[in-house]
């Protein structure tokens, strides 16, 4: 049911709501483990869970999500955020779509610093667009003696969002709580 309202806040709200009252887990978006619908989940222990889907994000479009898993079971999990943008080509990454996927928790198993994350968005994004044209061009980075596309560039550190600060980011991408 969940996955048919994917645009409507309010019914979902409600659906998580109710599914909180059965003790049912609602895992949150994981850009690792989330699908382009919601998907069920057994822990270890064999309880049930609810993955949340990357696509019911707000400014994130199914068809990104579709084929950014395609690429994710073909070439495996992303590593760490250099290993996401190696593998998933620029034209897939839109501005807002990344704010939403960062702001709604979808990459803390790559970096947990959503903060820093956020305020890097366009060097992230200008280093994606580079590497594409690179791997278009066939050619190779100059200064990555080890030739193997890692990201080059140093993301400043910074102290991550306030606990407020993260709810209200997830409520800005999520629609809820």
């Amino acid at each position: 049911m969940m996955s048919f309202e994917n645009n409507n806040h309010e019914k979902r709200s409600t659906y998580i709501q109710d599914l909180k009252k059965w003790d049912i887990l609602i895992r949150p978006p994981c850009i690792n483990l989330s699908k382009d619908d919601f998907s069920i989940e057994r822990s270890s222990d064999n309880e049930v869970a609810i993955r949340y889907s990357v696509s019911a994000l707000k400014n994130v479009g199914t068809d990104s999500i579709n084929q950014i898993v395609s690429i994710r079971s073909t070439k495996g999990q992303f590593i760490d955020m250099d290993d996401f943008l190696n593998k998933i080509p620029y034209s897939l990454l839109t501005k807002k779509t990344f704010e939403s996927l960062i702001k709604a928790g979808a990459f803390d198993c790559l970096e947990n610093n959503r903060n820093k994350l956020l305020n890097s968005i366009d060097i992230i994004l200008i280093f994606s667009q580079a590497l594409e044209k690179e791997k278009l061009s066939n050619q190779h980075n100059l200064f990555n003696t080890k030739n193997n596309n890692e990201l080059l560039l140093n993301i400043p550190e910074t102290s991550d969002f306030s606990f407020d600060e993260k709810l209200n980011n997830e409520f800005s991408s999520l629609g809820l709580y």
